[in-house]
């Protein structure tokens, strides 16, 4: 058994790493095993949020009215909102419904100083010291019916595995391109 350890190591110093050519197609035929490990790094995150994510619904914003960041002695305040209506004529049924909805909102410490400023939307959450803040529902919604009062309802998040799936996403896009450049190679006979 040690022959076969000391003769397949020696094969494998031999051929792979004094040879340039065959070092690459070693680590090119990594590419799937790294890929493998990126699911896992990303299931791992799916674990680490499951266990750790905090939700908070129901935080409703108002003009100039502070509210606090669950788990934290930061509050934010709405500073400003935009709401863009429709103006086309070709689509009849959403004539003066909102379309876009933007939000000025500050981060303040515990005195009230401001620490950041940012614009909050639909499809555009913002970051704060770990938690993102994402839109659930606003008003006005339409330009008739009943006037409303602005205000924007808020879903606070804060997900310690974010970075795993970042991180496995990266490694698993890695391996990929590491496959297909092998597998172009290896198409070309450059293998």
């Amino acid at each position: 058994m040690p022959f076969l350890f000391i003769f397949s190591t020696r094969y494998l110093y031999g051929e792979v790493f004094t040879n340039s050519s065959s070092l690459y197609r070693f680590v090119f035929k990594l590419s799937p095993h790294l890929m493998h490990y990126a699911v896992l790094v990303i299931l791992l995150g799916f674990l680490v949020s499951y266990l750790t994510s905090s939700v908070y619904p129901g935080k409703i914003l108002l003009p100039n009215t502070p509210i606090n960041l669950p788990g934290s002695s930061f509050s934010m305040v709405m500073k400003a909102m935009d709401v863009e209506f429709y103006n086309g004529s070709r689509l009849g049924f959403l004539e003066d419904q909102a379309m876009e909805v933007t939000a000025r909102v500050d981060f303040r410490d515990q005195e009230g100083r401001p620490l950041k400023e940012a614009v909050l939307a639909v499809n555009r959450p913002v970051w704060f010291q770990g938690m993102s803040i994402h839109i659930k529902d606003f008003a006005p919604r339409s330009k008739r019916g009943m006037p409303q009062r602005d205000h924007v309802a808020v879903i606070i998040k804060r997900d310690r595995g974010i970075w795993l799936y970042i991180a496995g996403t990266v490694l698993f896009t890695l391996g990929l391109l590491m496959y297909f450049h092998e597998w172009v190679r290896k198409r070309q006979g450059k293998w």
